[in-house]
């Protein structure tokens, strides 16, 4: 009982310090600037930035930079020896690192590596083909225990890559040791999922409706969720799922009849048809791309919390940018050091001074977004001289007294000015490595 209240108090006192460094940084912006409309409501914001075919042309170029997985183009089979090397690239055993506050030991080290079956790898992988069922996280190894850098950690699970929205096709490639999860790649990522989150589709024409989906709802909510087969599904935004309008001109709210996938007994595909509202929370398609819709669709996300790698339900800094531009169809690449990467309009800031970047910053467009070596923002616009941004926020940078830089957890959306400073004691502007314009 004492150890409860004491735990409960520890986290009480976290709470409280989390919501006063957010309430810190919000101080320093006025309560107009927290609201999207004062950022999107300007007439040139409505102008389309590209239109379908523009975005078709740049989703290809991202193809062809290798940012992002061609999935119609998966070969059937792979070497097994390429299996291996991608398996491999996620095996970060070679740090100390945390479980349960305790260090890992060489034997947790060695059950995990064993987990991953690669002694059982053919010389000739045959791929097959899933969808996923419910949001799923997918991981470095095949394990759902949090793996840390710090024993204290609770927040930045290692060995977590991302989270797969429901009906998100995936080509299955390996199965762990006991058989509990799959090891798949998606259009973003490869990892281990859980197998009980993935359906096996045995036709090749009805998984490639889900790659390249003719009619689909886009998810514009940040978190949307639905019941199917008893079961409540979550679809985080920007996610796609199949769905026919219903032409019935009686109704007066728009509905949708949307295809939720879910898994047999045997793990094979089952399909559920349920009635969808729209009530602005899904639209049949792709948003336009402008730029007061990418404002508006990230103000959506103000004030959740940071969710690292997918986790609490909700986005870090880079999913946050990459589920707003797939409500307009941009296919950006899950992690910010790819999305810097997108071959689009870019301005390298690493080697400006102070008043060079002020000058970029001034004639960027609102949308865009902004890089630091660590962390990715989406950019509002200047107000009063200074630039501003929203984005999904781990932490910042404070002096103590004896005049050492410390972190100071945010973990929450949050709109900020860019003179608040990182770890290092530098200002986000003076910070910024370069900034892109998804054109």
């Amino acid at each position: 009982m004492i150890r409860k209240l004491t735990i409960s108090t520890c986290l009480l006192l976290l709470l409280s310090f989390n919501l006063a460094s957010a309430a810190t940084l919000m101080a320093r912006v006025q309560p107009e600037q927290q609201k999207a409309e004062y950022w999107s409501n300007k007439p040139e914001l409505k102008d389309i930035v590209l239109d379908k075919g523009q975005i078709e042309q740049l989703n290809t170029k991202i193809e062809k930079a290798n940012l992002i997985f061609e999935l119609d183009k998966f070969p059937a089979t792979i070497s097994g020896q390429e299996l291996i090397n991608r398996i491999n690239r996620l095996d970060y055993y070679k740090r100390s690192l945390y479980v349960n506050g305790q260090l890992m030991t060489s034997q947790y080290k060695q059950m995990l590596l064993e987990a991953t079956n690669k002694t059982t790898v053919p010389d000739v992988v045959r791929v097959t083909y899933g969808v996923t069922v419910r949001r799923t996280n997918v991981r470095c190894l095949p394990t759902a225990i949090g793996v840390y850098d710090e024993p204290k950690d609770t927040h930045f699970d290692l060995y977590q890559e991302t989270v797969l929205d429901p009906s998100e096709p995936v080509v299955i490639l390996h199965e762990s040791k006991g058989g509990d999860f799959y090891f798949v790649q998606n259009r973003v990522f490869y990892g281990w999922v859980a197998k009980r989150d993935i359906a096996v589709v045995d036709s090749y024409a009805r998984w490639i409706e889900y790659v390249q989906p003719v009619e689909f709802l886009v998810v514009l909510e940040p978190l949307l969720k639905v019941k199917a087969a008893g079961e409540e599904v979550s679809f985080q935004m920007g996610s796609r799922i199949l769905a026919a309008q219903n032409k019935d001109k009686k109704k007066k709210k728009a509905e949708f009849l949307a295809t939720i996938p879910r898994r047999s007994d045997e793990g094979k595909l089952l399909e559920e048809k349920i009635k969808i509202s729209s009530n602005g929370s899904v639209n049949f398609g792709y948003l336009p791309y402008t730029r007061e819709i990418i404002i508006n669709q990230a103000f959506k996300f103000q004030g959740d919390p940071y969710g690292w790698g997918g986790l609490e339900n909700s986005v870090d800094c880079s999913s946050m940018l990459q589920d707003i531009y797939r409500t307009v169809g941009v296919k950006l690449p899950r992690n910010g050091g790819y999305q810097e990467r997108v071959p689009a309009d870019e301005t390298i800031m690493i080697h400006m001074n102070n008043a060079a970047r002020y000058r970029v910053l001034r004639t960027l467009e609102p949308g865009a977004a902004l890089f630091t070596p660590t962390h990715v923002m989406l950019y509002l616009g200047m107000d009063k001289g200074e630039p501003y941004a929203i984005h999904s926020m781990g932490s910042y940078g404070r002096q103590d007294a004896a005049g050492k830089w410390q972190r100071v957890p945010v973990m929450e959306v949050v709109v900020t000015d860019l003179l608040i400073t990182n770890r290092q004691g530098k200002t986000f502007v003076d910070a910024l490595t370069s900034v892109l314009d998804y054109k």
